[in-house]
C-alpha cells in the first residue's frame, strides 16, 4: 500500500518530471534533435496520473481495510451470541477470567480481551479464548475470520461443533491452533486440518482423566499430517491412533521432518520404536509415556542432541538402557519411571535438576560400576537405599535437595572410593550418626550432611580422621562444639559451622585450618568472643570470614580477608583509626546492626572497598567525602539509621561506579548536590528521614538506571514539577540488582511493613501523610502490577477513579483522611483480591457497593463519612439512589496539573511491571543487606 501526503507527492512529481525532461534533452542534444520540451511534458504526465492511480488505489485499500475491520468485529459479536459461562464462582476462586464483558458493540474489536489485530491492515490474526470457562456452541461466524494466524480455545466445555468438521479449512492462514480440552472433538478429528498448509503448532490432545474426559476414534494419522510440512509442535495426547510402531514413525518422520516437539502420551501406541523416526534431528521434546512400545529404548535417540526433555514412563521398555542418551549436553528432564530397565554398565549418571522416578532412582543404586552418580535437585522422596553393589567404585554422590527421609544406609561408610557426598537438603531423621563415622573414608575431600543432626558428643578429634578432606560444610546439623579434628587440619579450603549452637570463645585456631583463601562461615551460633591475641596470618591466608548474627562482643577484630561480615553482633568502640591497614585486599565490609560510636576514620579512602554497609549503629559526624567523591570502586554504600550530620558530600566526579546510596534516618542537612547525577549506574537512591531541604531535585530524572527513589520525611518544599522549559524526567522503575538482598518498609494493610525480598512482579506505592493536593489521577488505573496503594492522609479532592477496577492484582487500598467525594464506584468489587480497604474520613456519600470483598470489610473502612450508607455501617440508606451534594468548581485547588505530574511519577509503572517509589513519602525504605550471596 502507497501513503504519500500531498507535499510529498508534490515533490515526488517534480522530481520525476526534472528527471524525465533532463534525460530527453540530453538524449536529443547527442542526436542533434531539437524536439525535448515536447516530450518532457507528456512524461511528466505520465508521471502524476500514475502517481493519481497508485494514490487511489490506496484509498481504496484503506476503505477496503476499514469495512473488512468492522465486519470481522461483527463476527466476533456474532461468535459470542453462542457462548455460555459456566460456573462462576469457580472461575473467581481460581482467579479464571470466565467472561469477555469487554466484547461491547460500538467498541474497537482489536482491544477486546483475547482478540489481537495486524496493525497494518486491523484484520484479526489472533483469537484466544483458552481458560475461560466457556460452554454453548461455535457459531460459523468464526469462520469468516479468515485473516487468522492464531486460534485458541483450549480448556473450555464447548459443545461438539459439526461446523468444525466443515468450516475449518476456510481459516487457511492458521499457524496455531490449540484445540486442548476444548470438547469440540469426539470422534474424527476434522479433516480440513489436513488442509491448513501453514500451520507450525498443532494441539488437539485431551485428558485421559476426569469426567469430561474424551477418547478421540482411530484417525488417518497420514493423511491428517501429510501436508503439513511446516509442523514444529505436534501435540496429540489421548488420541486413540492406535498403529504400530513402524506405521507411526514412518507417518510422521516421512509428513513432518521439521519436527521440534512431539507428544503422543496415552495414543494407543504400540511398539518397537521404528528407525525411521531418527529423521526428526530438530527434535527436542519426545514425551510417549504410557504406550505399549514393549521394548529396548533405540540407540539413535542419543542422537537427537537438541533432546531437553524425553518421557517414555510406563511404556513397558525392559532391556539395556542406552548409556549415551545420558552425553545429550541439552538434557534436562528424563521420565522413565515405570519400566524395566536400566540394566547396563552405567560409569557416570548425572540426573541433577530433572525430573524422574523413585523406581529409576532405585535401579541407578544398584548398577555395578557406577562411579559418579548425581541426583541432585529432584523431587526423590522415601528413605534411601543401601548401595549394595557398588561400594568399589562410587566416587561421587549427590543427593542434596530432595525430599529422602528415613536413616542414612549403614553402606554409606563402605563406600572407600568416595571423593564428593552431598546429602544436604534432604529430611533425614535426627541423631543419625556421629560425623566420625565418615572419617575413615580417606579418599573423602568434600562432605555435606547439612540439615541431618549428628551426635555432637561422638565427634572425635583424632588426626588419623579425614586425612583428605579440604570442605565440609554442616550446616544446622545440631551442633553444640566445633569438631575437634579440624584442630589437626592445615589446608581446608571451605569450613561451614553456621546455624548451629555453638557458643563460648571461637578458638584462634580455628582461623589457622586453612593455608590459602579459606572460606570460614561461623554465622548465626552463639560465640561470644574470639581468643586474643589474634593470630598474625599471611596475606589471602583466608579469602572470607563470616562471623555475623553472634554475640560477639568487645572491639571489632582486625583480620584480613576479602569478604568480612560482621554485622548482627554486640561490637562495641570506636572504628579503629588504623583499619584501612587490614583491608587492603577487602572488597566488602559488613559492620552492621552493632553498637558502634564515633566517627568513621579518614582512612577509610585508602581502601579499594566495592561494598560498606555501616548502617544501624550510633555512628555521628560528618560523611567522609571520598565515599562518595574519590573511592571509584565502590558500588554499595548503607548508612541507614545513624547519626552522621552535616551536609552531602558535594564534588562527586564522573567516577562515581555507585549502584546504592542508603543514607535513611539520619540528621543531613541542606540540599541534594547536582553533582550526584554524574553517578549514572545509581539504581537506590534513599535519602528518606534526615533533615535536608530545597525544592524538588528534577535532575535527579537524568540518571539512567534509578529504579528507586525515596526522599520522604525530610524539608523538601515547592511545587513537585521541573521548572519551565525542562521536559520531563523518564524514570526507569524496574527491580533491584541481583546481588542486594532488599528490605523495603511500606505502610500497607494498615500498618507498618518490612517487606523482605520484593518479588519483581509486585509494586508498592506509599505516598500517606503528606500535602498532594488535586484529584486521584487516572494514570494510576495503568499500574497493573500493583498490590498496595496507599495515598492516605493527604488533601486528594474529586472523586474516586473508576479506572482503580483495572487492578486486579491490588491488595490493599488506602484512600482515607482525604476529601474524596462522590459514590464508591460499583466497580471495586471486582478486586477480588482486596483484603484490606480504608475510605474512611473523608465526604463520600451514597450506598456503599455490596459484593465479594466487599461483603468483608468492616465498619472502619467506611466511618467518618455521613454520607454513606448501607452495610456495614448502621445507618440505613434511605431510597435506592442517594445525591451527592453540589460541589463548588470555583474552589477547586489551583494545584489540578498535578495530573500531569503524577503521570510524569508512574510512568515507569504504567507500561509493566517495577517499583512505583519515586518521590513518594514513606513509599519503600530500602534496607539493603548488600553481601556477598552466602
Amino acid at each position: 500500500m502507497i501513503s504519500l501526503t500531498v507535499s510529498q507527492l508534490n515533490l515526488f512529481i517534480s522530481s520525476l518530471c526534472v528527471t524525465a525532461t533532463t534525460t530527453m534533452i540530453s538524449s536529443d542534444h547527442r542526436s542533434g534533435s531539437s524536439t525535448s520540451s515536447f516530450f518532457s511534458i507528456p512524461s511528466c504526465f505520465f508521471f502524476f496520473i500514475t502517481l493519481v492511480l497508485l494514490s487511489l488505489s490506496s484509498s481504496s485499500s484503506s476503505a477496503n481495510a476499514l469495512s473488512s475491520h468492522s465486519q470481522q468485529c461483527l463476527d466476533l459479536l456474532n461468535l459470542k451470541k453462542g457462548f455460555i459461562m459456566l460456573n462462576e464462582s469457580y472461575a473467581n476462586y481460581y482467579s479464571i477470567t470466565s467472561s469477555i464483558p469487554h466484547w461491547r458493540s460500538g467498541t474497537d474489536c482489536c482491544r477486546w480481551e483475547g482478540v489481537s489485530c495486524d496493525e497494518a491492515s486491523g484484520l484479526v490474526v489472533s483469537l484466544d479464548l483458552s481458560d475461560r470457562l466457556i460452554g454453548g456452541d461455535i457459531m460459523p461466524s468464526l469462520f469468516n475470520l479468515t485473516s487468522l494466524q492464531r486460534l485458541n480455545l483450549a480448556f473450555n466445555f464447548f459443545n461438539q461443533s459439526a461446523v468444525l468438521h466443515s468450516d475449518l479449512e476456510k481459516l487457511a492462514n492458521l499457524t496455531h491452533l490449540n484445540l486442548y480440552n476444548s470438547g469440540l472433538l469426539e470422534g474424527q478429528i476434522p479433516i480440513g486440518i489436513s488442509r491448513l498448509t501453514k500451520l507450525i503448532f498443532l494441539d488437539l490432545s485431551s485428558d485421559s482423566y476426569g469426567p469430561y474426559a474424551l477418547k478421540l476414534e482411530k484417525p488417518d494419522l497420514g493423511t491428517i499430517i501429510r501436508d503439513l510440512s511446516n509442523l514444529k509442535e505436534l501435540i496429540l495426547d489421548g488420541v486413540n491412533i492406535s498403529f504400530s510402531g513402524t506405521e507411526w514413525c514412518q507417518a510422521i518422520s516421512d509428513s513432518v521432518p521439521g519436527l521440534q516437539l512431539l507428544s503422543l502420551q496415552d495414543s494407543s501406541l504400540s511398539g518397537p520404536i521404528d528407525s525411521s523416526l531418527s529423521k526428526l534431528q530438530n527434535l527436542s521434546i519426545l514425551r510417549l509415556d504410557f504406550n505399549n512400545l514393549s521394548s529396548q529404548v533405540p540407540d539413535f535417540i542419543a542422537n537427537f542432541s537438541s533432546l531437553t526433555v524425553l518421557s517414555l514412563s510406563g511404556c513397558e521398555l525392559k532391556g539395556l538402557f542406552p548409556t549415551s542418551i545420558f552425553e545429550l549436553l541439552n538434557l534436562k528432564t528424563l521420565y522413565l519411571s515405570y519400566n524395566k530397565m536400566l540394566e547396563g554398565e552405567l560409569v557416570y549418571l548425572d540426573l541433577s535438576h530433572t525430573i524422574i522416578s523413585p523406581g529409576t532412582y532405585h535401579q541407578c543404586l544398584l548398577l555395578p560400576k557406577l562411579a559418579q552418580l548425581y541426583l541432585a535437585d529432584n523431587k526423590l522422596s522415601g528413605q534411601l537405599q543401601e548401595f549394595t553393589n557398588a561400594s568399589s567404585t562410587l566416587q561421587y554422590v549427590a543427593l542434596w535437595g530432595n525430599n529422602l527421609h528415613g536413616k542414612l544406609p549403614k553402606s554409606l561408610v563402605n563406600l572407600f572410593a568416595l571423593i564428593s557426598l552431598d546429602l544436604s537438603s534432604n529430611n533425614f531423621d535426627g541423631s543419625v550418626m556421629g560425623l566420625e563415622l565418615f572419617g575413615h573414608l580417606q579418599n573423602l575431600t568434600y562432605l555435606d550432611l547439612s540439615g541431618i543432626d549428628l551426635i555432637s558428643d561422638q565427634i572425635a578429634g583424632s588426626s588419623r580422621l579425614f586425612q583428605s578432606l579440604d570442605a565440609l560444610i554442616l550446616q544446622s546439623c545440631n551442633l553444640m562444639a566445633i569438631p575437634s579434628f579440624l584442630k589437626h587440619k592445615k589446608s581446608m579450603k571451605l569450613l561451614d559451622l553456621s546455624k548451629n549452637k555453638i557458643n563460648g570463645i571461637i578458638p584462634k585456631w580455628i582461623l589457622s585450618v586453612g593455608s590459602f583463601r579459606l572460606s570460614m562461615n561461623l554465622s548465626c551460633n552463639l560465640f561470644t568472643d574470639i581468643e586474643r591475641p589474634l593470630p598474625n596470618l599471611p596475606m589471602m591466608s583466608i579469602d572470607s570470614l563470616d562471623l555475623h548474627s553472634n554475640m560477639l562482643q568487645g572491639q571489632i577484630p582486625l583480620l584480613q580477608a576479602r569478604f568480612l561480615d560482621y554485622s548482627n553482633n554486640s561490637f562495641t568502640g570506636s572504628i579503629p583509626f588504623n583499619i584501612s591497614a587490614y583491608l587492603l585486599c577487602t572488597s566488602a565490609l559488613s559492620l552492621a546492626n552493632n553498637n558502634l560510636t564515633g566517627d568513621v576514620p579518614a582512612s577509610i579512602c585508602d581502601t579499594y572497598l566495592e561494598i560498606l554497609d555501616l548502617s544501624k549503629n550510633s555512628l555521628s559526624g560528618s560523611i567522609q567525602g571520598c565515599l562518595l567523591e574519590s573511592l571509584s570502586n565502590l558500588h554499595a554504600l548503607n548508612l541507614r539509621e545513624n547519626q552522621f550530620q552535616g551536609i552531602l558530600p558535594r564534588n562527586i566526579n564522573s567516577s562515581c561506579s555507585l549502584v546504592t546510596i542508603n543514607f535513611y534516618g539520619n540528621k543531613l542537612e541542606g540540599e541534594i548536590p547536582k553533582s550526584l547525577a554524574k553517578c549514572e549506574k545509581l539504581e537506590f537512591l534513599d535519602l528518606g528521614s534526615n533533615k535536608l531541604a530545597g525544592s524538588f531535585p528534577y535532575w535527579l530524572g537524568n540518571l539512567p538506571s534509578l529504579k528507586v527513589l525515596v526522599l520522604s520525611e525530610n524539608g523538601f518544599y515547592g511545587r513537585f514539577e521541573c521548572p519551565p522549559g525542562v521536559g520531563d524526567p523518564y524514570y526507569h522503575f524496574a527491580p533491584p540488582s541481583a546481588y542486594f538482598e532488599d528490605l523495603v518498609t511500606v505502610t500497607a494493610k494498615g500498618s507498618k511493613r518490612e517487606l523482605v525480598k520484593i518479588p519483581t512482579t509486585t509494586a508498592y506505592i506509599d505516598v500517606s501523610n503528606n500535602r498532594f493536593e488535586g484529584v486521584l489521577p487516572e494514570v494510576i488505573g495503568d499500574l497493573k502490577s500493583l498490590h498496595f496503594l496507599n495515598m492516605s492522609l493527604n488533601a486528594f479532592k474529586g472523586h474516586i477513579p473508576q479506572v482503580l477496577e483495572n487492578l486486579r492484582d491490588l491488595e490493599s487500598l488506602d484512600l482515607s483522611g482525604n476529601q474524596l467525594s462522590g459514590e464508591i464506584p460499583n466497580s471495586l468489587t471486582s478486586l477480588t483480591f482486596l483484603s484490606f480497604l480504608n475510605l474512611s474520613n473523608n465526604n463520600l456519600v451514597g450506598r456503599i457497593p455490596q459484593g465479594n470483598q466487599f461483603n468483608t470489610f468492616s465498619n472502619s473502612s467506611f466511618e467518618g463519612n455521613p454520607g454513606l450508607c448501607g452495610s456495614p455501617l448502621s445507618r440505613q440508606c434511605v431510597n435506592s439512589t442517594s445525591t451527592e451534594p453540589s460541589t463548588d468548581l470555583n474552589n477547586a485547588s489551583p494545584e489540578l496539573d498535578m495530573e500531569a505530574i503524577w503521570i510524569w511519577m508512574f510512568r515507569g509503572l504504567g507500561f509493566g511491571v517495577g517499583f512505583a517509589l519515586a518521590f513518594c513519602h514513606q513509599v519503600l525504605f530500602a534496607k539493603l543487606k548488600i553481601w556477598y550471596k552466602r
